[in-house]
């Protein structure tokens, strides 16, 4: 989660992400840019190349990657969730700042599948249980947003071809973990 839930802490939190609902609630609403707004003139193009998604995303994938060399029992589950190919469309010098343009989110949704491409062939796939999912395609145009996907490596084709919504996946979760 990104924000604490019943006296749990998440696993990692960026400086700027929220610490609680209302926080995240706040976080996804103008406030924060009217605030910033109210107090020093903000570019918006500006504050979103700064915006902290890129380290998130750093650090998000420098875990992933820890997690796959670091694997202690069969029982183990690890969520990792990126903000890619999410705006702003940047990964450092790796994927310059780019507009949001159907153009562009199809070359970030390009870049981000082959860092996760590269990782998961790294890590030995048949070795694990992996699930990759996203929550939804391009927002805008005429692009249906529902269109996304899941990818699942480690798991009999007959418990996957069972899974046909999200909520489908925990089902799918706890088979594996705790064997019902």
């Amino acid at each position: 989660s990104y924000f604490d839930i019943a006296g749990e802490k998440p696993v990692f939190r960026h400086s700027r992400m929220p610490k609680s609902f209302i926080e995240l609630f706040l976080y996804n609403s103008l406030y924060l840019f009217v605030k910033e707004a109210s107090s020093t003139p903000v570019n918006l193009e500006s504050w979103l190349k700064d915006y902290s998604a890129y380290s998130y995303n750093q650090t998000v994938i420098q875990k992933l990657n820890q997690a796959f060399k670091n694997k202690n029992t069969n029982t183990e589950f690890k969520y990792f969730h990126l903000l890619m190919p999410h705006s702003p469309y940047t990964f450092g010098s790796e994927f310059p700042y780019a507009d949001l343009t159907v153009d562009n989110y199809a070359k970030y949704w390009q870049f981000t599948n082959e860092k996760l491409l590269a990782i998961l062939k790294n890590a030995g796939p048949e070795k694990y249980r992996i699930i990759v999912t996203g929550d939804h395609g391009y927002i805008g145009d005429s692009i249906n947003p529902h269109n996304t996907f899941g990818a699942f490596y480690g798991f009999d084709k007959a418990d996957v071809d069972r899974v046909s919504t999200v909520q489908d996946i925990g089902l799918l979760i706890r088979k594996y973990l705790i064997g019902r």
